[in-house]
């Protein structure tokens, strides 16, 4: 691949509208610890950014990410309905 070709390919990522973003975690943290809280928090920032969130569907860590997406999810919806 000649250079110009990966300054190409570069620019394309760079350019990017939407990302993928892949969590998994143990399904030993219970709700009530506070790694599960920052997974949530990291979960819904990352859904507010406009990121794609992949996991692994598990319980505990996993689950978190879903809570996280979850409320922003509900947030929108909030707005929307007041818009």
């Amino acid at each position: 691949m000649g250079r110009g070709k990966q300054s190409d390919a570069f620019t394309a990522h760079a350019c990017r509208d939407r990302y993928r973003v892949m969590i998994f975690g143990s399904a030993r943290v219970p709700e009530d610890h506070c790694v599960y809280a920052a997974v949530c928090d990291v979960a819904e920032e990352l859904t507010r950014m406009g990121c794609d969130i992949v996991t692994g569907g598990g319980p505990r860590l996993m689950a978190a990410v879903n809570d996280g997406t979850r409320r922003t999810q509900m947030l929108l919806s909030d707005q929307l309905a007041f818009a």
